[in-house]
Order: C-alpha cells, then sequence, then structure tokens
C-alpha cells in the first residue's frame, strides 16, 4: 500500500504484487490525470501551467489539492508532466483545464515495476538509471509494455537526501 499521504498530500495508491532486492512489482487501478505534452523539454513551465491549474485556473475556478507523485513520461520524442487528480474525481468531475495544451485523462490500471531512489534529478542521471532497471528487467524476463516515468513525490524545498522518486514502467505480469 502507499502513503496515504506524503508532505499532506493525497498520494497514488497501489498494492505491492511482489519485492525483489531492487524493484518492486505493483498493481495500480486506473487513475486520472492532467497532463501537459509537447515536444520540446518541460521544465519549470509544464509545473507551473499544472499547479495553476490546480490552484483555481480552470473553468469552475475549483481549486483542486495537491496529489503526489508528479509523473513525468521519460520519452526522446516527447515531453510531458502530469498531476494525479485526487482519488474522489472522476474524469467527469474533473473541471476543463482553461489553457490550451493541459489534457484530462486516465491512465489505465496495470502492473508496473517500479525502482525508488533518493536525491536530486537531472536527465543524465534518470536516463542512466533507466537503462539499468530496463536490463535488470530484461535479465529477469520481464516484457516492457511502456515509456519510462519519473515519479517525484516531494516539494522542491526538501532535502535532497531525503527525495523520494521512482522509476516507474508498465510491465506483462500474470499473477500466479
Amino acid at each position: 500500500m502507499a502513503d496515504k499521504n506524503r508532505h499532506g498530500a493525497e498520494a497514488l495508491d497501489y498494492s505491492v504484487i511482489k519485492k525483489y532486492d531492487a524493484f518492486e512489482i505493483r498493481k495500480y487501478d486506473s487513475i486520472n490525470i492532467v497532463s501537459v505534452e509537447t515536444k520540446k523539454p518541460i521544465g519549470s513551465q509544464g509545473f507551473s501551467m499544472l499547479f495553476n491549474y490546480i490552484s483555481g485556473q480552470n473553468e469552475e475556478k475549483k481549486e483542486i489539492p495537491m496529489t503526489a507523485p508528479v509523473i513525468n513520461k521519460v520519452s526522446e520524442t516527447a515531453s510531458n508532466m502530469a498531476f494525479v487528480m485526487p482519488g474522489d474525481m472522476t474524469l467527469e468531475t474533473i473541471p476543463k483545464p482553461l489553457r490550451e495544451g493541459l489534457i484530462i485523462k486516465q491512465m489505465n490500471s496495470g502492473y508496473y515495476a517500479v525502482s525508488a531512489f533518493k536525491g536530486l534529478n537531472n536527465q543524465k542521471k534518470i536516463n542512466r538509471k533507466i537503462e539499468a532497471f530496463r536490463e535488470l528487467l530484461e535479465e529477469k524476463g520481464f516484457s516492457i509494455l511502456s515509456e519510462f516515468y519519473l515519479a517525484r513525490f516531494d516539494p522542491p524545498f526538501t532535502l535532497p537526501m531525503l527525495r523520494r522518486n521512482e522509476i516507474m514502467v508498465e510491465i506483462d505480469y500474470e499473477v500466479s
């Protein structure tokens, strides 16, 4: 089970299916997200767009509580940052964005391999972690079904050694 509350924010819920030394297999139910996607690196501009959206810059002028984690799809062809919507919101009740480029969608349920690490992030470090994780999963015989995601759980003022990060990827997994 996930942290139900991380720094006062509702955290994404999951079930741990199996633990390995360097990673675990988790089952996630479908989740609703609001994301910004571009062909350019997103950086702080994407975060600002999403933060302004949950701060009331939406059709209903409704403030939406911050959740954890912030999720980035790691891709060579596009940039994507997403905020997970609170668990009590449905696709029908999530306020429509005012700003073009923000997309409401659902990530389907599935099994994910997840590797956690602490500290600051930069693209070189993330790419290194992903490549090592990809090799480990292939070595263990898992089929990768999605691109890799970086999940960040902590506010920017959190000390680097206390920051929780995870690399996630959907895998083909059958419960035995």
